[in-house]
């Protein structure tokens, strides 16, 4: 109703028993309101533990993992944004069961006991919103079912999810038997050119290394097919197959030109990062050829 008005325009509120009537000039309007006394009380909740972090740090870790939270999915902890906090470390980690991706950085005042929550989607993204621009400290306060962040003058209260996100270092491969580095706008293009034939829901991309090259193909449901080759210095054969955004995805969130590309077989899944920031880590499940 504000946003509808003039700028200069005046605003006049008035509270008569449960109604409230808003004028502005000839316009009026009359709303029906609630008790107040049943607004949920966020203020109330026990504190466990509060750290700073700076809002740039907290934008980042949010920025880089946000994009792979699951959406509406029956394992509602995968719905959220599991945020740790082990010694001097911030820890985010997102993941829709196909994908993950991990982001980490450093706590000015290490912390004495080490928390893991679960913050829903849509505190994410709010979170995500109000922190746009704020290059100072962000007070973060814990709860059992809770969590704080006081950003300037602005106080965001969100309620947690009552879960227990899974262990993801299983997810994250460690014997990984191949690296390779490959420019990453010269992935992205190639990715973008062959994903056009493969169908809405699966964008199945077949990935056929060579020694010096990468061949991307695919194929569509009317026979439509298209394979672009990428140079690469592999070093040996090896052929597997991933979901082509999800790998798109992880290359948008990476900020180097140039990234690593790990993978141990066909079976298991590939680790994609920066090749300058290990801080970062995007993991995308294999598809079968």
């Amino acid at each position: 109703m504000c946003q509808s008005l003039a700028e200069d325009s005046t605003v006049d509120l008035l509270l008569e028993g449960e109604k409230l009537r808003i004028s502005s000039g000839k316009a009026r309007f009359n709303l029906t309101t609630l008790p107040a006394e049943n607004f949920p009380g966020f203020d109330t909740q026990p504190i466990d533990d509060c750290f700073a972090i700076s809002g740039p740090k907290l934008r980042r870790v949010l920025e880089k993992t946000k994009f792979a939270m699951a959406l509406q999915d029956v394992r509602f902890y995968l719905n959220g944004l599991l945020l740790e906090v082990e010694q001097d470390v911030l820890r985010a980690v997102t993941s829709d069961g196909h994908r993950l991706a991990y982001s980490e950085q450093k706590l000015d005042i290490p912390v004495s006991t080490q928390y893991q929550v679960i913050i829903p989607r849509k505190g994410v993204a709010e979170l995500y919103r109000l922190l746009g621009g704020w290059e100072d400290n962000v007070e973060i306060s814990l709860g059992s079912n809770n969590l704080r962040a006081l950003i300037g003058d602005t106080l965001f209260s969100v309620k947690l999810l009552d879960s227990k996100y899974p262990d993801y270092r299983r997810v994250i491969p460690s014997d990984l038997g191949l690296t390779f580095f490959i420019n990453k706008l010269t992935l992205k293009h190639a990715l973008s050119r062959v994903i056009v034939v493969c169908p809405e829901k699966f964008r199945a991309v077949r990935f056929d290394c060579q020694a010096d090259a990468l061949t991307l193909s695919a194929s569509g449901p009317d026979h439509e097919d298209a394979s672009d080759v990428v140079d690469a210095h592999i070093g040996k054969d090896f052929q597997t197959a991933y979901n082509g955004s999800y790998v798109l995805d992880a290359l948008n969130h990476c900020d180097s030109d140039m990234i690593k590309f790990c993978v141990s077989d066909s079976s298991t899944a590939c680790v994609i990062e920066s090749d300058d920031d290990s801080n970062c880590r995007f993991v995308v499940m294999p598809l079968r050829l």
